[in-house]
This record gives structure tokens, sequence and C-alpha cells, in this order.
């Protein structure tokens, strides 16, 4: 994992510059549905896809000072958790036990989480996809807070929800909205927050980065994470 990750940081993480980890996400999903097909699983994959799109172009047009190496759908095995966090449940060695849409590394500063969700606005929907969302975004922090315990760090890990089919100054959205504790309604991320993405970045982002820290063997990690896949990891190793 480490070796993987530190080739990947090397290769195309030096320049200064953002980097994504997919250049462009994969389309294996089609664009339109018979009748017969609308409300199946596979166009619910359709609009997941296309919000995590959505999500993934916005931060393509970033345009901070902040160095930043974006991972889209980081996947990892129960075997590789386990060798940063305690494991429960079952489960062979090599399932997949954590998918998460996208994580941000701001170099040396934090570990920015998104977890995307397609859900047109509905109170009880809305609300439902908010905890699904919360508890992802639990488990990626649990993971992160991990590494950096076996690298002694504290990591400086922002989650947030994203939500890119709602928009926040809805009638019924804005009035759901005010009902929510202050520390809730600041984690999530509407429609129009990707519309003007810099924006947002810069205040909820750039302004809430404490000063630097080492954080080469964590990103390291997390890079080497995204780029081992199940298939080619016959042990749980770091090196």
């Amino acid at each position: 994992i480490y070796a993987a990750g530190l080739k990947a940081i090397l290769l195309y993480c030096n320049n200064k510059e953002a980097v994504l980890f997919p250049p462009m996400p994969d389309q294996s999903l089609i664009d339109a549905f018979a009748e017969e097909q609308v409300g199946t699983p596979r166009q619910h994959n359709q609009r997941t896809y296309e919000a995590e799109c959505r999500m993934y172009r916005a931060l393509e047009r970033l345009n901070v000072p902040d160095d930043i190496v974006v991972l889209h759908s980081l996947k990892y095995t129960k075997m590789q958790e386990a060798l940063f966090v305690a494991c429960t449940g079952k489960g062979k060695a090599k399932d997949i036990v954590g998918e998460h849409d996208f994580i941000v590394i701001v170099r040396g500063k934090a570990v920015v989480v998104f977890e995307v969700k397609d859900t047109p606005f509905d109170e009880e929907n809305f609300r439902t996809s908010k905890n699904s969302s919360t508890k992802q975004l639990e488990k990626i922090s649990n993971l992160i807070d991990g590494i950096g315990k076996r690298y002694a760090a504290t990591v400086n890990v922002m989650k947030f929800s994203v939500f890119t089919s709602v928009e926040k100054n809805s009638p019924n959205m804005l009035h759901y909205y005010n009902t929510l504790p202050k520390q809730e309604t600041e984690t999530i991320v509407f429609k129009n927050d990707l519309i003007f993405f810099n924006a947002w970045w810069q205040q909820n982002i750039t302004k809430k980065l404490k000063s630097s820290t080492d954080y080469s063997n964590i990103e390291t990690i997390l890079v080497g994470l995204w780029c081992v896949k199940k298939k080619k990891v016959p042990t749980a190793t770091l090196r």
C-alpha cells in the first residue's frame, strides 16, 4: 500500500497543481431508459453516477491556492481496514467494506471528505440520505484517524454531505434547513454551492485550515489504498 502510494505521489503529485485520481469517472452506464426501466436499480446507479460527475466537475473547476489531491471512489477491503482500525462483523478478508465518494487531501493541512447523494428534496428522504451519509463519513473518518495514529499524527478531517439536486433556497428546503442545528447545516453542500464552488471552498475550507503539519505518511497510505485493487492484494501489508 505504502509503496503504491509513494510511487503515485512521486509521479503525479509534486508539481503543486491539483491532481485528481482518476482523471475522469468511469462511465459504464447508459444515459436513457425505457419506460419499464424507470425506478430500477440501474437507473438509480445512473443518477448516482451523474451526481458524482457534478461534484467531480466542481472540484475540477476549483481554483484555490491550496495544494490538493482528489481521490474519487476510494474502496478498501476488510483486510486493508484491519491494518488501521478494529474490524467487526462477518465477511472475508478480501471483501470490500468501504467505498467513499471523494477524499480531498489538502496537503499538509487536512483531509476533506465528501459523500454525494442524488436525493430530490423530500423531508423524509432527505433525512434518510443525510443519516446514511453521516454513517459513511464517520466510517472513513475513523479509518483516517486510525492511519494517523499509526504514524503518531492527529489528522484534521472535515466531513460534508453533498446533495447535488437540492437547492438550499427552495421554500420547502429552507423551512426544513432552518430547523437543523448549526453544526449540522455547516456540513451540508447544496446544488447552489457547487455552482459557486470556489467561493464555498474559500469560506468553508480555506478559512478553517490549520497550520501545516507533516501528513506525508497519511497522504501516501490514502493514495496507496486507492491505487491497490483488491485482486492485487494477496496479503495485508503496508509496504
